[in-house]
This record gives structure tokens, sequence and C-alpha cells, in this order.
């Protein structure tokens, strides 16, 4: 680059050069007419004053006069040269030769420089055109694998609340996705689904937990020995999961026909697995239908809505 702006100085100067010499010699030209002209107006002035000086006997040294002379010329000359420089021509003069350079320097140089950026800066919007699309995709793989994982750790965490806080909402998301005919993650949920249903199967956590009921009489009664009705009223209204499963794996033993009823309403709405398991355990027993599921109680349900009109409890 600085080879470049010195080969452009050099340039500039040669130009200058040229063109003040095509001044110079125009002024000396005119300098020498003016010269010429000025003596041939004082030639025969000065013939007659050293004539005249000489005839008188005044002492004038050639030199003197030769000095004189040349002062004059000088003084003379520069005069004229300051004034030629000052006219306008020279000063447009000037001006064009500078135009006239700048453009040259702007077309040869300053403009290939320019060209050059802009292929410069389109080469980089090529570039970055190509890396967008590259990132697009990429990050359009990215976001499926993050939606992928983040449904399939959504499907996990139904499992795992349904199993660490009987959370029947979160298992009967579990139900609608194995149910459902179009679905990507139908083996995740059918994983959790099993892995719900297996937990399940032999284990009851309120084991440590027994009703109790204290009559009008003082009598506390636990268990079993509560009327149905108190233990319905637990089944169905009380706060603690633990006693509603419990109010549930007691009405077992109450062969009437609002115990049924009772369970069916369990089965139906509680929100704890625990409860609804003991409930549809109960209803087994004392219809003597098999449900097919330990915590899905729809068929239980459906089979009941058909045949409780003619339904007769069994005495043993």
């Amino acid at each position: 680059m600085k080879e470049k702006v010195k080969t452009k100085r050099k340039k500039i100067l040669r130009v200058e050069q040229k063109e003040k010499q095509e001044i110079l010699n125009h002024i000396k030209g005119e300098i020498k007419n003016e010269i010429l002209n000025w003596v041939k107006k004082w030639g025969a002035i000065i013939l007659v004053v050293f004539s005249i000086l000489a005839f008188i006997g005044f002492s004038v040294s050639v030199v003197s006069i030769y000095n004189k002379v040349v002062d004059s010329s000088s003084k003379f000359i520069t005069d004229l040269i300051n004034k030629q420089f000052s006219k306008p021509n020279v000063e447009s003069t000037l001006k064009n030769v500078a135009e006239k350079e700048a453009k040259t320097i702007i077309t040869e140089h300053v403009q290939p420089e320019i060209e050059k950026v802009k292929e410069e800066v389109n080469s980089f919007e090529l570039f970055l055109n190509d890396y967008q699309k590259k990132y697009d995709t990429e990050l359009s793989k990215i976001i499926q694998e993050v939606s992928f994982f983040s449904k399939r750790n959504e499907i996990i965490q139904f499992g795992e609340r349904a199993i660490n806080y009987g959370d029947r909402g979160a298992f009967n998301k579990l139900v609608e996705l194995v149910d459902s005919e179009k679905n990507d993650f139908k083996e995740t949920a059918f994983a959790e689904f099993y892995r719900v249903k297996k937990f399940y199967v032999s284990l009851n956590r309120f084991t440590d937990i027994n009703v109790s009921y204290k009559d009008t009489e003082g009598n506390i009664m636990e268990n079993e020995q509560i009327p149905t009705n108190i233990l319905i009223e637990y089944l169905l209204n009380d706060n603690e999961w633990k006693i509603r499963a419990r109010a549930a794996f007691c009405l077992r033993t109450k062969k009437e026909k609002q115990t049924i009823d009772a369970l069916v309403d369990s089965i139906t709405n509680d929100q704890n697995l625990d409860v609804v398991k003991e409930s549809i355990s109960s209803f087994e027993i004392l219809t003597g239908y098999d449900n097919p599921d330990i915590i899905d109680g729809r068929p239980a349900i459906q089979w009941w809505e058909k045949n409780k009109s003619e339904f007769q409890l069994s005495s043993n």
C-alpha cells in the first residue's frame, strides 16, 4: 500500500513539474517581449542621457550604470513574474491540473480498490448466506432433538408422579398416549404405563394407617368395625389419601348395595392411584367381576353400568 502511495506522489510531481514548466515558458516569452518593448521605449532616452553626461563631463562609471540597469531589470522581471503567476489563467490551469490528476488517481487507483472491496463484501455476504443456511439446518435438527427429549422426559415424569405421588392425572396422560393412534412416543408411554402398573401390583402404602370412629356413646371402633356409612364418608370425603385407601380396603367386608355405588364413585373420581387400586380390588371382591387392570377402573365401571340393575349381592 505504501509503494502505491509513493508511486501516486511521484506521478503527481511529474504532472506538476510539466505544467509548471509550461507556465514558466509562457511567462518567459511574455517577459522577453516586455523587455524588448522597454528597451525600445527607453533606449533612445538612455543614449541621450549618456551623451549629455559625457558632454558636461559628469563622471559616471559604466559598472555603476550596469549595476543600476541590472537591479532595475531584476526588480522589473520579478514583479512581472509575480504578476503573471497571479493571473486567473495560471490559477485556473493549476486547478484544472489538480482536478484532472484527482480524476486520474480515482479512476486508476481508488476505483479498483473500491471494486475490490465490493467483491470482498459480496463474497463475505455469500459466505454468510451459506453459513446461515447451514446454521438453520443444524438449528432445526437441534430443535427437533430438544423437542424429542423434552417430550420423552415429560412422559417419564408422568410415570414418576404416578408412582411417587399416586398422581392419577399423570397416569391418565400415559393412558391417552398409549391409546392414541398417532403418537411418536407410544413406546416410551407404554414403558412408563407398565412401570407404573408393576409398582402397584403388590404394594400397599397405607398398611401403617388405621381408621377409627367414636360413636355417640363414646365407643371407639377401628377399620372393619366401623359402620358402612362412616367408612363411605371416609372414602369419599377425607383429605388424607391414606385414610381413603384404608376405608376402601375395609369396605370389601360390607356386602351392601351402597358400598358398591360408593366404590364406583371412588374409582371414577378419586385422584390418588392407591385409593383407586383399593377401590377396584374391593369392587372385584364384592361383585365377582375380574377387572383386567389393577389401576384402570374403566372396564369395571362399564360392567357395572350394564349390570347394576340386575345385580344381586351374594350372601356368602
